[in-house]
This record gives C-alpha cells, sequence and structure tokens, in this order.
C-alpha cells in the first residue's frame, strides 16, 4: 500500500512506546485488570496526568497475557468517515479480520456507508480467537458528533470478548447510566491518576534522578500533588542543576494543577529551567508537525543538532515520545502538555516564520510520499498554488482507488481561484463527484472544466467526454453515454492510463447495455492489454467486471461464474481496491452462483455486497444483489422479507432515480405475488404501475429499453398467474424471439419454457416436448439450473414431462431434476413456522462445535468452509429450530434426536 493511496496516517494506531519508562502503576493496573471482563474503562484527567502512559502500561500487560489490543490515537481534525476507518485500520494491524472492509468505502463514500459499521466492528470482534481491547486515546479532541452515537451502539451489542478504553479529559457524551447500573463501567480519574510518594520514587529512579531524602520527596510530592507531568519537569531541573533544595525553593512559588486552565505558569517556569534557549527554539519549530523524524526535525531547523536533540530527549524520556510501528523511518510525537506549551511559542513566531516552518514541513512531507500531511502544511503555510499542485500530482492514484471523498476534502479547502487555475484539480473534483454521484455539484464543476482555457486540448476534451459519459451511466442512460463515446470506440485516441480505463469500464457498459456483448469484451481486453504492457499485470476490477458481466447478462452463467470468480480472487492481495470494487463484482457473482443453484456461494457473495457495497457497480449492482436476495428470501417461503427487499430496489431506484431498476422490482413482485390467488389483485396493481413505467420509457434505447422488457415478461407471468394458456403462448413466443435477437438467451430462455408449459397445460404434449427439447441444449450451454425451478408449478410440470422423453444427455437430466420437498420452495428448507425438520449430519456438527463456546471464524475453519458459508448453514439451522441466536439454536438442537 503506497502512501499517495491513502489518507490514513498509520501511526495514529500505534501506540506509545514505553521502553525503559517505569511508572510505579502497579495498583491501578491491577484494578484495571481485574475488572477487563466490563464493557467499558474510561481514562479521565488534565493533560499530564498519566492518561496514555496508563493505557499504554495496560496495553502491554494485556498483550503478554494473549489479549489482542488495538489502539487509535484520535485527532481534533478527524471528520466522521476518517473516525470509522481509523477503526477498521486499528483493528486490522492488531491482527482482526474485519473481512470485506469498510475503511475505503467510508474515505470514498463519506459516512453515508456508516450504517454497515456497527455490525461489521461487532462482527469481527466476535469471530477474533482471543479477547480483544480497543483504546481510543484523547476521545476529547473528536469534534464530530456522530461518532459518539456509533459508540453507544457499539457499547449496546459488543460481544463479551470485548473491552473500550477510552482516555479523555473530561467524560464524554455518552448515556452511560445504564452500564453503570450493570457495573460494565470502570472510572479511573484525576484522584486515581496522582502518585503516590512510592510510585513518584520510582518514577523518578527510572529518569536517572538522584534519590531524594525524605524530607525532599515529600516536599516534591506536596508541591507537584502527585500530577505525573509537574514531577517530570521537576526532574528534568533536577537532573540538570543537581541541587535539590534550589530546584524545589524555585517550584516552591507554583501550585500543580487542578485543571487545564493551571498548567501554563507551571509549565513555563518548568521547562525553562530544563532547556537551554537554542534547544527549546529548536522544539518550537517542530511542534509545527504533529509526529515527526529526526531528519525532518533538523530539515525545519536547517541544524542537524535538531534531529540529535530529538533523538536525545526521546532516549531520556522528555516529554518526545516514539511512536510503535512497522514504519522504517522512526517517528515521534511530543507530549500534549508539552506540545500545547510549545504550541503557544509556535503562534507567537512572526508569520512569514511560521510560513517558512511550514513550507519546510510541506516539502519535505511530500519527498516522503507522505501527501495528506504535505497538504496541511502548504493550507497552514498559506500557499494555495502549491496545494493544488499536490492534489494535481496524487489524483490519479487517489481515483483509481476510488477514494474519492478524500479528493474533495482536500480540494475543499482550496480557494476557487486555485482550482480554476489547474485543470487537473478541477479534472480530479469532477470525477470525484461523479464517483459519488454528487448530482447537484457536477454541472458546475462541469461548466468550470468546459471554461477552461486548457479544454481546448484533444486530452482534456476527450477525459470530460469520458466523465460526461460516466455520469449517464450512473445515470443508468447508456444510450446517452454511447452517443458521447462511441466515435472513439473504433480509433482510440492516445491518452495516459487513467482514461483509458475509464474508456474500457464505461464503454464496455454502454456496449453491454446495447447488446454488443463480444465487442464489450474486446473492448475492455484491448485495454487491459495496453495497460498491462505500460503498468504491469495488476487487477483492474473496474475492466476484468465487464466480460463477467456481459456474460452474466447474455445468460452464460458459467463463463459469467468463471470471469467474476477471477476478478475477485485477484483482489486478494489489493485491499484498497478490493474494498471499493469488490462489492459490485460479488453482486454480479451472487446472480451467477444462483443461477446455477449454487445457493451457498450466492448467499457468501452477498454478503460481500452487504459489508462491502457497490460504490463502484451503480445500477447493474443493485439490481443484480437485490434480486437475488428477494428470490433467496422466495426459496424459503420467507415472502415478507423478499416484498421487504422489493420495496427497498423500489425506494433506492426512487432516490436515484433508476427506473430500470424499479422496472425489475415490479416485474419480479408480479411473478412473486402471481403464485397465489389471494395476492393476485396486488399482482394487478405491481403489473398497472409497470405498464405506466413502460408507457413513459416508450422507445428508449440502452439500459432503459431493458423498462419495456421487463413489462412484457411480466405481462406473460401475470397470464401465466390467470391460467390464461393461449395469452401466454401468444405473448411468450414472439417475445422469445425477440431476446434472442437481443443476444439475452437466458430470458429468451425462459419465455420459451413458458410457451412449452402453456401447449402442456392445454394437452398439446408434442409441441410441448418440441420447445422444451430445444431450450435445453440453451440451458446446458449456459449453466441454466433454475430454469424450470424458478418458472412456477407450470414449468415444474413441463419438466417432470420432459424428463420422461428418451435420449435425453446426463446434463439435461439435471436441468430437469425439479422435485422440491412438498409445501416448500425447491432448494432451501422451509423457514420458522413450517414443519419442522430435522437437522442434517453438517448441521448438527456445526451445533456441536457452537456449543463449545467456538467462534464462527474456528467453526468454519474447522469445517474447512467459508465463513459465508457457515453463515448460510446457521441461517437454515435457525429455521429449521425456529431459533434467535447460536445461544437459543444449541438449546433446542439438545433437545432433538441425534440425526440419523
Amino acid at each position: 500500500m503506497t502512501p499517495v493511496a491513502t489518507s490514513l496516517i498509520r501511526t495514529k494506531t500505534a501506540p506509545p512506546r514505553l521502553a525503559g519508562v517505569a511508572v510505579g502503576r502497579e495498583r491501578l493496573l491491577d484494578s484495571l485488570h481485574g475488572r477487563r471482563d466490563r464493557a467499558l474503562t474510561l481514562i479521565l484527567g488534565p493533560a499530564g496526568s498519566g492518561k496514555t502512559t496508563l493505557a499504554a502500561l495496560w496495553r502491554r500487560r494485556l498483550v503478554a497475557g494473549g489479549t489482542t489490543v488495538a489502539w487509535y490515537n484520535v485527532g481534533a481534525d478527524d471528520d466522521e468517515g476518517q473516525w470509522a476507518a481509523y477503526w477498521f485500520a486499528a483493528l486490522e494491524e492488531s491482527g482482526i479480520d474485519t473481512g470485506p472492509a469498510l475503511a475505503q468505502a467510508l474515505q470514498s463514500e463519506g459516512f453515508e456507508t456508516a450504517d454497515r459499521f456497527v455490525a461489521q466492528v461487532a462482527n469481527a470482534v466476535f469471530a477474533h480467537v482471543r479477547p480483544v481491547v480497543m483504546v481510543l486515546e484523547d476521545l476529547h479532541v473528536l469534534k464530530a458528533r456522530r461518532p459518539f452515537v456509533l459508540l453507544q451502539q457499539l457499547l449496546q451489542v459488543l460481544p463479551a470478548n470485548f473491552h473500550l478504553v477510552l482516555t479523555a479529559r473530561a467524560v464524554p457524551p455518552l448515556d452511560l447510566a445504564g452500564l453503570r447500573l450493570k457495573d460494565q463501567v470502570t472510572e479511573v480519574n484525576f484522584d486515581a491518576l496522582r502518585l503516590s510518594l512510592e510510585e513518584q520514587a520510582v518514577f523518578l529512579d527510572s529518569l536517572g534522578v538522584a534519590r531524594l531524602s525524605p524530607g525532599q520527596a515529600r516536599r516534591l510530592h506536596a508541591l507537584t500533588e502527585g500530577w505525573i507531568a509537574g514531577t517530570h519537569l521537576a526532574a528534568l531541573a533536577l537532573k540538570r542543576e543537581g541541587v535539590a533544595d534550589t530546584v524545589l525553593g524555585r517550584l516552591d512559588g507554583l501550585s500543580a494543577p487542578a485543571a487545564d486552565d493551571s498548567l501554563t505558569s507551571y509549565v513555563e517556569e518548568a521547562i525553562g529551567a530544563a532547556l537551554e534557549p537554542a534547544q527549546l527554539g529548536f522544539l518550537v519549530r517542530i511542534v509545527a508537525c504533529r509526529r515527526f523524524t529526526a531528519g525532518l526535525a533538523a530539515a525545519l531547523c536547517d541544524e542537524a543538532g535538531a534531529g540529535a536533540l530529538i533523538e536525545t530527549l526521546a532516549e531520556r524520556h522528555y516529554f518526545v515520545t516514539p511512536i510503535e510501528g512497522d514504519d522504517p523511518l522512526p517517528w515521534y510525537r511530543f507530549h500534549r502538555i508539552f506540545a500545547a506549551f510549545l504550541r503557544r511559542r509556535l503562534l507567537a513566531l512572526p508569520a512569514a516564520d511560521l510560513a517558512d516552518i511550514n513550507r519546510r514541513a510541506s516539502l519535505w512531507f511530500e519527498r516522503h510520499g507522505l501527501i495528506p500531511e504535505a497538504l496541511r502544511h502548504a493550507r497552514y503555510a498559506g500557499d494555495p498554488s502549491r496545494m493544488a499542485a499536490l492534489i494535481g500530482a496524487a489524483a490519479r492514484p487517489l481515483l483509481y482507488a476510488g477514494q474519492f471523498q478524500p479528493l474533495l476534502r482536500w480540494t475543499a479547502g482550496l480557494p476557487d481561484a486555485a482550482k480554476a487555475e489547474r485543470i487537473d484539480v478541477l479534472l480530479s473534483i469532477g470525477w470525484s463527484e461523479v464517483g459519488l454521484r454528487r448530482r447537484g455539484e457536477l454541472p458546475a464543476t462541469l461548466a468550470a472544466i468546459a471554461a477552461h482555457p486548457a479544454a481546448v486540448r484533444p486530452a482534456v476534451d476527450f477525459e470530460l467526454r469520458l466523465m460526461r459519459a460516466l455520469d449517464a451511466v450512473t445515470r443508468d442512460d447508456t444510450a446517452a453515454a454511447m452517443t458521447l463515446i462511441g466515435p472513439v470506440l473504433g480509433e482510440r485516441p492516445e491518452t495516459d492510463g487513467f482514461n483509458l480505463l475509464m474508456l474500457g469500464a464505461v464503454g464496455g457498459m454502454a456496449l453491454v447495455a446495447a447488446g454488443q456483448y463480444e465487442r464489450a469484451r474486446d473492448l475492455a481486453g484491448d485495454c487491459q492489454g495496453v495497460l498491462r504492457r505500460r503498468h504491469g499485470a495488476r487487477p483492474r476490477p473496474w475492466l476484468d467486471g465487464i466480460g463477467g458481466h456481459s456474460f452474466l447478462v447474455q445468460g452464460d452463467f458459467i463463463q459469467a461464474r468463471d470471469a467474476l470468480s477471477r476478478a475477485l480472487h485477484a483482489l486478494e492481495g489489493e485491499a484498497q481496491l478490493a474494498e471499493y470494487s469488490a462489492g459490485h463484482l460479488a453482486a454480479y457473482l451472487a446472480e451467477a452462483h444462483y443461477q446455477l443453484d449454487d445457493l451457498d456461494a450466492a448467499e457468501t457473495c452477498l454478503d460481500i455486497h452487504a459489508e462491502t457495497g457497490d460504490a463502484a457497480g451503480g445500477p447493474d449492482a443493485a439490481l443484480h444483489a437485490l434480486r437475488t436476495t428477494a428470490r433467496l428470501h422466495g426459496l424459503r417461503n420467507d415472502r415478507e422479507r423478499a416484498l421487504a427487499t422489493l420495496d427497498t430496489m423500489e425506494h433506492l431506484a426512487q432516490d436515484e432515480g433508476w427506473d430500470r431498476l424499479a422496472a425489475w422490482s415490479l416485474a419480479e413482485r408480479v411473478r412473486l405475488l402471481g403464485r397465489r390467488a389471494a395476492t393476485v389483485t396486488a399482482m394487478r396493481e405491481a403489473l398497472r404501475r409497470l405498464r405506466r413505467l413502460a408507457l413513459r420509457h416508450a422507445g428508449s434505447a440502452g439500459t432503459l429499453a431493458e423498462i419495456g422488457l421487463a413489462a412484457a415478461i411480466a405481462e406473460v407471468d401475470a397470464a401465466a398467474a390467470d391460467l390464461d394458456w393461449p395469452r401466454v403462448i401468444e405473448l411468450a413466443v414472439p417475445l422469445a424471439g425477440d431476446l434472442r435477437g437481443r443476444g439475452r438467451r437466458f430470458l429468451a430462455a425462459r419465455q420459451t419454457v413458458m410457451a412449452a408449459a402453456g401447449h402442456l397445460a392445454l394437452g398439446r404434449e408434442a409441441e410441448a416436448a418440441r420447445l422444451g427439447r430445444g431450450v435445453l441444449l440453451t440451458a446446458e450451454h449456459g449453466g441454466m439450473y433454475r430454469l424450470f425451478l424458478d418458472g412456477g408449478a407450470a414449468a415444474l410440470a413441463l419438466a417432470r414431462h420432459l424428463r420422461d422423453l428418451p435420449d435425453l444427455r446426463p446434463e439435461a437430466c439435471r436441468l430437469l431434476e425439479v422435485s422440491p420437498v412438498p409445501g416448500t420452495a425447491a432448494g432451501l428448507p422451509a423457514t420458522a413456522g413450517s414443519s419442522p425438520a430435522v437437522l442434517s449430519p453438517r448441521e448438527g456438527e456445526i451445533v456441536q462445535l457452537l456449543d463449545r463456546a467456538l467462534s464462527l471464524k474456528t467453526v468454519a475453519r474447522v469445517l474447512n468452509v467459508s465463513p459465508g458459508t457457515l453463515k448460510w448453514h446457521l441461517k437454515n439451522i435457525y429455521a429449521k429450530l425456529d431459533a434467535v441466536s447460536r445461544e437459543d439454536a444449541v438449546a433446542k438442537a439438545r433437545a432433538l434426536k441425534p440425526p440419523t
């Protein structure tokens, strides 16, 4: 993972190092350790009271005992999306498998995706084999409010193996009454954090201070009142001057602070006694950076001695704290109280000096590929031109990784004039707004790009054309996209890698919608080949998904599965791409697996899609994922959840303006409601609405032409529900021919099955056999194993009739295996409320493993199955036992006889 491709700073998930520091906190540590089975620990106190040190010491003890500890140093300017993304980064870096992570989606889409945050954190912790502790350091600096809402939700649902530690200067805005009532909160306040006389002695000894007499020790303790920062400052002065009574006499006029607002005078006096003026001047310049290395310190001060000073202070533990992590650069930070003291002096410097310090910092961070920090210091330096140049240079990798939100956050700090000056900045804003579907803001950006002097250059004109085409695709208007880029598909211009990627992706989607499937695959393959020669072999999911999606739309589910599985598998080593692109690939793959009657695999893919979202997929990903979900619910006879999923499809269609999604939702509703006499009236209402929608889009091309197809298919299903078989045949036969002409082989096969079923119902067995035998070869080649299973009672009757035909190939016989258990849909167990069923041997084995309190991840590993497959089995177990939890399932399974 390259620094340019992420806006997260890795050292913020690294705890402070404690090597060589001995603070005698055993009494507190023992108390905390004894209550680690509670949900929450609050460590509260003013700056310099030892909150972070206590948490870090406890972390060391916990890790030594086998507990997994994650750490997040909260920053004042962390927005809501970054807060959640840092959570996942901290969990991942501590060894917790968060599954298909949300971090990228949170960074690319913003906090809109955070509804999945609570569930995914809870699931990740629950599946972890060890106890988990999460430390949020300095929570009081967080300005965003919504993270506290999610913290409250997490505390309510997190499993027993999780413990949350918060360090802050004040009680956070959480409702703790319920947790306190249940004795689930451990609170450590400022009084508890004060050093005792004995702990003070241990601390001073660790800092190399000569042993004080009992009277001097008591006098120092009375002066500092056990305040750790004050004790530390006094120790520096004692080491420097060596005469304890002199130092204590000078400090005698000061009083130890009871809160943050009384720290200033104490620190001013004590630090002045511990540092030379030149040393203090170095540190004032260095504090401009939140984290620093010796090399950065030397660059800021233009003095090698500054770097040496940092290393010396770190070795002696003089308010410079090393940051743990696997970064090859050794990073440090100042203790917060010391940083506040230095920062006041920094801000008192002349404006020209401040600008120079931040300019130096920006240059150093840029040289080391740390663009977010380079940008921050360019902003502090008051240099918008430099900010714009940094954004322009970093934009392409971020766009490729789908990190649209960070780009927009960076450009939001630019004056309008600075944005307007640079075409590369305007283009990055445009791509980000298209990717996030910021349709209200996009027209102004497109106008600014078109008005820029560089817009007359062919390369810029080509990129603007691509951007408009992608916007059309996200609006589900692929005909408009084809109008924009059709002229360049035949003779592609020379362009950079990013635009070539977008040409292949956008052009491929438009060609698939136009029914030019082979041409779409050729375009994507050609672009992939050029990019591979230029930049090497690597996953490019925007292109890799075109082939699989084209096969899926055609109805060749075998080739769709193979192509999409390869594309999804290739993302396993590309965390950022997977976080942004795995969702839409998984959505396509879910439908392919479903049509191949591999329901476990379909469910696994839907889990991936649900956890990662479909920011890169748009209407197609939503269609395949939600339609497959609805059908799986239908197979369990869970009509209520199936209809609720179709409601979700329609609501999403309304929100995004995706009429095609609404059309397929209504068509699916017609098919589902037509299976029962009690819901035929509701079916007719859905059909009426679909007819109205189709009339509005009559004559549309591209993806919008599917609205008419959906309506025509629904007319056939409605006629079948009314048992009007002559009408079914009248409609289905020409529709099948039209669909074959469009290359939609599966939909054509389905209409042929409906026509054949109609002939069979009318007693025309020979015609039914002729049509049925003809469709079998198409179904075999495409893997259409749910062709008959999902066709209703008439299609099942046709399958049983065809099964008696002579000379059937083995694969055809498999297609015709349609013997569901009476009263349930083919393929899945009945849901709660159906007749009870005995657990299968595999299900019984799962329950036995759950009874041993093993995590789901461990159970999956023992059984050598994927977590998604295990979840599928659990759903079936819950349905059979009418259970609502793992514990409930185990208890109810014990009451059953062992499976035979």
